[in-house]
C-alpha cells in the first residue's frame, strides 16, 4: 500500500494533471475521463465479486480500494506493473515468487520504492484479496463482514464496517482512507457521502456468494460439546402466538423456579443449541478472537450465567438474585426487565395469578438496560451498529430495538445482540 500516494491520487482524480505535469503517484495527465472511469467499473466489477466469493472480502471495498489506489488503471504503478493497490515488494516470497518493478520518481521520505509486478489486474486483485482475507492483520475483520452478510446486514453497512475495521493498519491515515473508500463505494463516477441509487458498487456485494465458515462454527461446536445453558423454564410449555411475534414459535411456559417450589408463567422464544452455537461463532468473529474454541466457550458461559438461553418474549422471570434460595419476581418483555402496572418488580415469594397476568399483558411503562440472551446494553449496540445508523434506543424504544433484532437473527447465523456484546468485551476473547 502506498504511504502518500493514495490521497495524492484522491487530489488528482478530483483535479487531473494536465500536459506533462505528472506527479509520481498521480494518474497519467488527461485521464481518467469518465468513460475510462466507466470501462475500468465493469471491467474489476466481475473480478472483485469473484474475490468476495473466493476469500470473503466485501466486492463493493475492493472496487473502491482498486479504483481510488490506481487512479482507475492510470498510475505508474498500474501501468507499468498491473499493481492496482501500491502493495510493495518486500520478499520473493511475501510476493508470491513475482518480480518487482521500481518507481524511480518516489521521493526518499517514502521507504521502499519497489512494488510487486502483477501479470493481470485480476492478478493483482486476487492477490491482495487473499491477504485481506488471511492477514493476521485483517482476518478478524473480514470473518466480521461474513458474519454480518450471513446475517442480513445491509451491504453498505457490512462493507463500511469491514473497510474501518481494516484501515488501520492498512493505511497511515485511516480517517482520510474510510472517508474516501466508502465515497466511492456510495457513487464511483462522482464519489460522494450518499449513495447514488442509479451507479453504486454495493451491488458487487449484493451478488457474490458468501464464503462459509463451517470451520470455525466446527471448532465452537467441539469446544460445546456437552454445554449445559440450564433452562429452567422450559417445562410444561405450549405453542402460542403473541402480537409483535407472528410467526415465531413462540411457547407459553408455567414453570418451577430451580430449588423452590414457586411457580410463574412465562412467554419463551429460546434458540436451539445448534443456532446458540452459530451466533456465537459470528459473536467470536465480531469480537476478533485469535481462538475460537476459546472464545465459543468464555461466551457460553456468560450467556449462561446472564440468561440461561432463554429469551422471555412477555411474561414473569424468577431469579436468585442473592444466592439465598428465595427467587425474585421481574416482569419481562422483549428480552428486556420491564416496569408495568400491577407487578412488584424483584419481590420474594412469587407472583400472584394477578401479577402473572399483568407481567403478560400490561403495557410496559420502563424498558431496564439489558438485552438477552447476552445482557448487552443499549451502548454496546449504538458502537456496535454505529451511531450513524442506529435508531433511537432510549427509555421503551429499546424493547422495539430488542425485538427486531432477535428477529431478524432468528433464522441467521448472527445475532447483532449477541455481536454487540462480544465487540464491547473483545479483550476477553483473545486467548493468552
Amino acid at each position: 500500500m502506498l504511504r502518500l500516494g493514495v490521497f495524492i491520487i484522491l487530489m488528482a482524480l478530483t483535479n487531473p494533471a494536465s500536459g506533462e505535469d505528472w506527479g509520481c503517484y498521480d494518474p497519467q495527465p488527461g485521464h481518467p475521463t469518465r468513460a475510462e472511469k466507466i470501462e475500468f467499473l465493469k471491467k474489476i466489477g466481475p473480478i472483485a465479486t469473484d474475490a468476495e466469493s473466493k476469500y470473503g472480502v466485501p466486492a463493493a471495498a475492493i472496487s473502491a480500494m482498486t479504483a481510488l489506489e490506481s487512479g482507475f488503471g492510470f498510475t505508474r504503478i498500474a501501468l507499468n506493473a498491473s499493481n492496482f493497490f501500491g502493495w510493495k515488494y518486500t520478499s520473493p516470497a511475501a510476493a508470491g515468487g513475482r518480480q518487482s518493478w521500481t518507481l524511480e520518481c518516489q521521493p526518499p521520505d517514502d521507504v521502499n520504492n519497489r512494488y510487486i509486478r502483477f501479470t493481470s489486474i485480476a492478478d493483482s486483485i486476487d492477490f491482495v484479496a487473499s491477504r485481506l482475507a488471511d492477514s493476521e492483520y485483517y482476518r478478524a475483520d473480514t470473518r466480521r463482514y461474513q458474519a454480518d452478510r450471513s446475517a442480513g446486514v445491509n451491504v453498505k453497512i457490512a462493507a463500511s464496517r469491514w473497510i474501518a475495521g481494516i484501515a488501520d493498519p492498512y493505511n497511515w491515515r485511516p480517517s482520510e482512507y474510510i472517508r474516501s473508500v466508502i465515497r466511492i463505494m456510495n457513487s464511483p463516477l462522482d464519489p460522494s457521502d450518499t449513495i447514488d441509487i442509479n451507479y453504486n458498487l454495493y451491488n458487487l456485494s449484493a451478488s457474490a456468494t458468501l464464503k462459509s465458515n463451517s470451520a470455525d462454527i466446527q471448532s465452537v461446536k467441539r469446544a460445546l460439546r456437552g454445554f449445559s445453558y440450564g433452562r429452567y423454564m422450559e417445562n410444561n410449555c405450549t405453542p402460542l402466538e403473541v402480537p409483535n411475534w407472528t410467526g415465531f414459535p413462540t411457547k407459553f411456559c408455567k414453570y418451577t423456579a430451580p430449588g423452590s417450589s414457586l411457580t410463574a408463567e412465562v412467554v419463551l422464544l429460546n434458540p436451539s443449541d445448534d443456532q446458540l452455537e452459530r451466533w456465537i461463532t459470528s459473536a467470536c468473529a465480531a469480537a476478533k478472537t485469535n481462538d475460537f474454541s476459546y472464545c465459543g466457550l468464555k461466551i457460553a458461559k456468560h450467556i449462561r450465567a446472564q440468561s440461561g438461553a432463554q429469551f422471555p418474549v412477555a411474561g414473569m422471570v424468577l431469579e436468585d438474585m442473592d444466592g439465598d434460595g428465595r427467587p425474585n419476581q421481574f416482569a419481562f418483555r422483549d428480552g428486556v426487565t420491564v416496569k408495568v402496572d400491577g407487578v412488584v418488580s424483584g419481590k420474594v415469594g412469587g407472583p400472584s395469578p394477578a401479577e402473572n397476568n399483568a407481567a403478560l399483558h400490561n403495557p410496559p411503562l420502563e424498558a431496564k438496560m439489558y438485552a438477552r440472551i447476552s445482557g448487552t446494553l443499549r451502548e454496546d449496540y449504538v458502537a456496535y451498529i454505529g451511531r450513524q445508523n442506529s435508531p433511537e434506543v432510549r427509555g421503551i424504544a429499546w424493547l422495539a430495538i430488542v425485538r427486531e433484532a432477535y428477529q431478524r437473527a432468528w433464522n441467521t447465523d448472527s445475532n447483532d445482540l449477541i455481536n454487540a456484546w462480544a465487540v464491547a468485551n473483545s479483550a476477553s476473547f483473545k486467548k493468552p
